[in-house]
């Protein structure tokens, strides 16, 4: 992996304020190729901080492989060097090996982006940027527009009301293996899985000016937090509605 070329889009949706306006206009992730790593069965990690603000130095607890050392300390060099917002960003990890039965997902199930600052979030920071990685099962992608009339993040489940739009033929197929760079507007989906399965690992790597603060996040033990950790559930709200019938998607809006 090397420095990327990215355009104008991609650099508007992370350096600009969050906006689901955003979604109004489609996109496709950067694929950056065939990446090795190394599977370690039975090691799970959850938004674990590894880089603190107003450094490009990562910080590592001793249980992470060397590969994945390697693959943060890469992503870090190559954002900087292609202009993306890094030293005053939070990079969190995400590794995931945890065995998953036939008919499930191995993470949350269901159409997202990673990335969505909601009504808890007064003030709206620019958007965040992740790398994901897989070596099976790959996640599903969306490069579609999405229409908003109606929504209301304080009364719908806005990952589920968006769902009900995604278009067939809309979707792709990440490749195994390789690495994608995706903004905080992607819309992406888990696979399920056909078999009962325990060899897969989901490797996240997100740059965001927001602390995480959620209790199902992993601790970082040779980091001292300047945010308090473990504080709010991370849960989305369960009286969310959601909206159906909303109108047709707008495929070709300028720049926004």
């Amino acid at each position: 992996m090397t420095m990327f070329f990215l355009g104008e889009q991609f650099r508007n949706e992370v350096t600009t304020n969050f906006s689901l306006r955003r979604l109004e206009r489609s996109r496709k992730p950067v694929e950056l190729g065939c990446y090795p790593l190394e599977v370690v069965e039975g090691l799970s990690v959850n938004n674990l901080l590894v880089k603190l603000k107003q450094t490009l130095e990562p910080v590592f607890p001793a249980n992470l492989p060397q590969s994945i050392r390697d693959l943060v300390t890469q992503c870090i060099t190559d954002a900087q060097e292609s202009g993306l917002p890094v030293r005053n960003r939070f990079v969190y990890l995400t590794y995931d090996t945890r065995p998953f039965k036939k008919g499930h997902t191995q993470r949350n199930p269901g159409w997202h982006f990673d990335g969505l600052q909601g009504n808890e979030v007064m003030l709206k920071k620019p958007g965040c940027y992740s790398f994901l990685w897989t070596n099976k099962l790959p996640f599903l992608i969306s490069d579609q527009s999405f229409s908003l009339q109606g929504l209301d993040v304080g009364q719908h489940h806005i990952f589920d009301s968006l769902a009900t739009q995604v278009f067939d033929d809309s979707v792709h197929e990440s490749l195994p293996g390789h690495l994608y760079l995706m903004s905080c507007y992607q819309m992406h989906r888990a696979q399920v899985a056909q078999e009962d399965t325990s060899d897969r690992l989901f490797v996240r790597l997100t740059f965001s000016e927001l602390a995480y603060t959620s209790t199902s996040m992993t601790l970082n033990p040779d980091i001292d937090y300047p945010f308090q950790p473990h504080s709010t559930s991370g849960e989305i709200p369960k009286n969310l509605a959601v909206l159906q019938g909303i109108g047709a998607p707008i495929r070709d809006l300028q720049v926004l």
